[in-house]
């Protein structure tokens, strides 16, 4: 995940090291009393959200001004929805900013008809977190493993055909021949997870790590949902009994 700020966060980097005190009392001035959106272009509750809340309640404290943060929640279109708002519609003097997906900025670069923004005009930030992410499947689905995922489809929940786990899925399909059947119109990570309990999907392609912790008992082993492999190179959680294996150790060894 990565957040794309048009401006607000790079002038803060700025101002803390080199600005001069007028400078940085004009930036005061402009966020006192200001209120700072935060785009998250994933819906509420899921993990982009989580990460999303937890940047805007602590960021005021830290700006020049101690603006009000506030959270708008734009899903759709695995993402591209919310940046193509934050290129073509939003205020660009640092009053909004947004957390997107990190299949976002390459979409242009694949073509994608419906990204309507250029990429490297953004000011790219990083990640407020660092995930693994991994191949949840519902406990009553009897696949546990990348070679059960090879010998049988599931149906994985998707929030667009050029969403993040539309290409893991994608991906894992055409470099490891597993069985994953897409499907279209879940606007989150949430979204999934309740729709796997309503047993009308198989399993999520691409969870994220620190989600799938704080699914708590409910979310590994031989319960309700468990994770079948991550994309990574080591089991992961190593402090957990629900550990997944990693794909990328599989794909090594077969010769991917």
């Amino acid at each position: 995940m990565k957040a794309a700020l048009p401006h607000l966060l790079a002038l803060c980097a700025l101002i803390g090291i080199c600005a001069p005190q007028a400078k940085a009392d004009a930036i005061a001035d402009f966020y006192k009393g200001r209120t700072v959106t935060v785009v998250v272009s994933s819906s509420a509750a899921g993990g982009y959200d989580t990460l999303a809340r937890a940047v805007a309640r602590h960021m005021g404290r830290h700006m020049p001004g101690n603006p009000v943060f506030i959270v708008r929640n734009m899903p759709g279109a695995g993402g591209m929805t919310a940046t193509n708002f934050l290129y073509n519609n939003a205020d660009k003097d640092g009053s909004v900013i947004g957390v997107v997906q990190n299949n976002t900025p390459f979409e242009p670069l694949f073509g994608t008809k419906e990204a309507r923004y250029e990429p490297v005009k953004f000011n790219w930030l990083g990640s407020p977190s660092s995930e693994t992410a991994m191949v949840l499947i519902w406990h009553a689905v009897p696949v546990s493993s990348v070679a059960e995922l090879k010998a049988r489809e599931v149906a994985v929940g998707v929030s667009g055909a050029n969403s993040t786990p539309a290409f893991f899925t994608r991906l894992l399909n055409a470099t490891l021949g597993t069985k994953m059947k897409p499907v279209n119109g879940y606007p989150g990570q949430n979204d999934v997870l309740l729709a796997m309990e309503r047993g009308e999907l198989d399993g999520h392609p691409s969870a994220f790590s620190a989600r799938c912790a704080q699914l708590g008992p409910h979310g590994c082993a031989t319960r309700p949902r468990r994770p079948s492999c991550n994309m990574g190179r080591k089991s992961w959680p190593s402090s957990l009994t629900c550990r997944s294996p990693p794909i990328l150790s599989q794909a090594t060894t077969t010769g991917w």
